[in-house]
């Protein structure tokens, strides 16, 4: 285990240091304890299964330019309401949100062209999707 990870498994909130430039996949899986994450600027994609099952994870915060989503990063985040896609990002793929059963809302923003299949499968209380595009993205299977 890295040591960055063994230090994410104790902390409740992190800020990863701007020096970083990327995830790898599954980094902070099963974190358990994770409630507030801020994604620093230069970060470029949410690689696969990054918070997979973070059931505590709260609230994700993104600060730089977040062009794509990949598959089960956020499955099973259980306690995340609410989701801001960044401006930046063109696509999220399949499962991204998958069994997110605390999730209210989210919103995606116009440059999002791609939503891979069931991303939104199993979010049960998902009442509220705001998209702010004029021309419908394109998606694969059903997305809920």
């Amino acid at each position: 285990m890295n040591f960055l990870l063994q230090i994410v498994l104790v902390l409740l909130t992190t800020i990863i240091p701007n020096d970083i430039y990327l995830f790898e996949t599954s980094a902070f899986n099963a974190c358990l304890n994770l409630t507030s994450f801020i994604v620093p600027e230069n970060i470029t994609i949410i690689p696969r299964s990054c918070f997979y099952y973070c059931t505590s994870l709260n609230n994700i915060t993104f600060l730089g330019n977040i062009t794509s989503i990949e598959s089960f990063a956020f499955y099973n985040c259980q306690k995340l309401k609410s989701i801001k896609i960044p401006e930046s990002c063109c696509s999220f793929l399949s499962l991204t949100f998958y069994l997110c059963i605390g999730l209210t809302s989210i919103e995606i923003p116009a440059n999002v062209n791609s939503i891979g299949s069931s991303a939104f499968d199993r979010c049960s209380n998902l009442s509220k999707v705001y998209y702010y595009g004029k021309n419908s993205p394109t998606y694969s299977g059903q997305i809920f």
